[in-house]
């Protein structure tokens, strides 16, 4: 009598008796099957057994016998136990045709198992992680200096090369290199990194005017990737090629009302917030006319409404407008071609100090992460979102030294930079973590 599963021993004999070594070491089969090396073991003791009494493996599958079975042993087709460690002429070809069909099926089937669980395993381990925007781990982990150093004004108005009066918005490009819409002295700064020496890019300081030259306070700007300037002042928007002095008016945008946003997306589409005319225009690079892409013209409260939308960016994949909607104290999403909006921060017509709560915000950025930076003007701090966190884990990242910032920035390190314009001057705060 052969003690235990002599089904799973003689399983794994015709196994390692057949297979190569490299298949008996795979690791796909050990992932398909956890038991596979004891088998092998057996295996590997049962030949050595059945070569003792001069048995072949191969015997006690292809003979037509047939064998019952009990839950302790197994018994040959006369009825006759054998001596226990060793087995009788009876136990040759313990199996009919059928049996041994059904254990190569047997056979088979685990290995296909096998394979397949082990290229799933694979697949799983080996698959690279995708950009995501849900890494709230990494998101609470970002920390940035306490105290900004000031990178462009230098505290008093003024219209020196190293003054800014009453600026209304700023942006960074890709260089690092940071404009500023010096309202007050009707032209644009540009700040080199470690520059604080600012050059005049656009328009002539203290000269006001509404021809291709000239600015008449300028409200905001930002770059295109091929470093194009867009300005919007009184007149419209304006845009000025690289190494050209006089600008070119965008198509319709004059007689809109105050602009204090603009964004230009990778396909050269210029978006502009209309702030008192509380709707987003577009235009696309051969349009004569803008598009209206969120709110309705009407100022409210209401989700088809939009309330003194300040500045605000632009997610181009996902079609999706964030907008600090000042007026309503929240920060909205508009999708392209949407009648509606959706409040995703603050509570709409209620401001407040709370770290949920927002008091006429003027910014919002956002990294690649998803997570979102907001402007909290009237509360003199800059918030940062977890990209799919409650409004409750929202944190202030910078505050205590502003008199109202109106606008913010993150460049490719996501170091922050704040205008505070009341104080004439804007901040860098490095990221340490």
């Amino acid at each position: 009598m052969i003690r235990g599963s002599v089904l799973c021993e003689q399983y794994a004999a015709q196994a390692a008796q057949t297979a190569r070594p490299s298949q008996i070491s795979s690791p796909i089969s050990s992932l398909g099957d956890p038991r596979f090396s004891q088998i092998l073991t057996r295996a590997s003791n049962e030949r050595e057994r059945l070569s003792r009494h001069q048995v072949s493996p191969t015997d006690l599958i292809h003979s037509p016998s047939m064998v019952t079975v009990n839950s302790n042993a197994w018994l040959p087709p006369s009825g006759k136990n054998t001596k226990t460690g060793g087995i009788s002429a009876t136990m040759k070809g313990c199996f009919t045709t059928a049996c041994k069909n059904r254990l190569i099926g047997l056979l088979i089937g685990l290995g296909i198992a096998a394979i397949s669980t082990g290229v799933a395993v694979g697949v799983l381990l080996t698959r690279p992680s995708s950009l995501t925007t849900t890494d709230n781990s990494a998101c609470s982990s970002l920390r940035w200096e306490e105290y900004g150093v000031v990178v462009a004004g230098n505290g008093t108005s003024g219209s020196e090369a190293n003054q800014i009066t009453y600026a209304s918005d700023m942006h960074v490009d890709s260089s690092n290199a940071i404009y500023v819409a010096d309202s007050n002295n009707h032209r644009v700064q540009k700040f080199m990194p470690n520059s604080s020496i600012g050059i005049t890019v656009a328009g002539i300081t203290g000269v006001s005017g509404s021809n291709s030259s000239l600015l008449n306070y300028p409200t905001a700007v930002t770059t295109d990737a091929d470093g194009n300037l867009y300005v919007a002042d009184s007149y419209g928007i304006t845009v000025w090629p690289v190494g050209i002095l006089n600008g070119t008016r965008l198509p319709g945008s004059s007689g809109l009302g105050s602009c204090y946003g603009i964004f230009v997306d990778a396909d050269k589409n210029v978006y502009a917030s209309y702030t008192y005319g509380c709707v987003i225009r577009m235009w696309t690079p051969t349009a004569t006319a803008s598009t209206i892409v969120a709110g309705n013209q009407i100022c409210g409260l209401s989700l088809s409404q939009l309330y003194y939308p300040y500045c605000f960016t632009v997610d181009s994949l996902e079609s999706t407008i964030y907008i600090s909607n000042y007026y309503s104290h929240t920060i909205m999403t508009w999708q392209l071609g949407a009648t509606n909006g959706t409040i995703i921060h603050g509570v709409n017509n209620t401001d407040g100090s709370l770290q949920y709560l927002l008091r006429y915000p003027t910014d919002v950025k956002r990294d690649q992460q998803g997570n979102l930076y907001v402007a909290d003007a009237a509360n003199n701090r800059v918030i940062l979102y977890c990209s799919n966190s409650p409004d409750t884990s929202a944190r202030i990242i910078a505050g205590m030294q502003f008199n109202y910032p109106l606008s913010i920035a993150l460049d490719s390190n996501r170091n922050l930079y704040v205008l505070d314009s009341n104080l004439y001057r804007v901040l860098k705060f490095n990221r340490i973590g």
